[in-house]
């Protein structure tokens, strides 16, 4: 298989000869990658820090940051950067 592109923001270790889809001209064409998970709107506070704390403890281990640097792309948000980058891709592409 070949990679034609890479969503990255920048060049990614893992596919050295793969350009990014900025480089031939389309720069709002990058993705920001994130992990998280939706839950019921009722689920208690509780239970949300226990999931983040879940979520923060995989993305601290040393072999889940070299993996996301070798694809170029960075780790972690709180649950409210989630939320702000969901309604700002929301605002561009419309609802889903």
């Amino acid at each position: 298989m070949r990679v034609l592109a890479s969503l990255a923001p920048k060049g990614a270790k893992a596919m050295p000869d793969a350009p990014t889809l900025a480089e031939p001209g389309y720069q709002d064409a990058a993705l920001s990658p994130w992990n998280g998970a939706f839950v019921h709107s009722e689920t208690p506070d509780g239970t949300l820090k226990q999931i983040a704390a879940l979520f923060d403890k995989i993305t601290a281990s040393d072999e889940s940051k070299a993996t996301f640097a070798s694809w170029a792309w960075s780790l972690g948000a709180a649950p409210a950067e989630l939320d702000a980058g969901r309604c700002r891709r929301t605002s561009r592409s419309g609802p889903i």
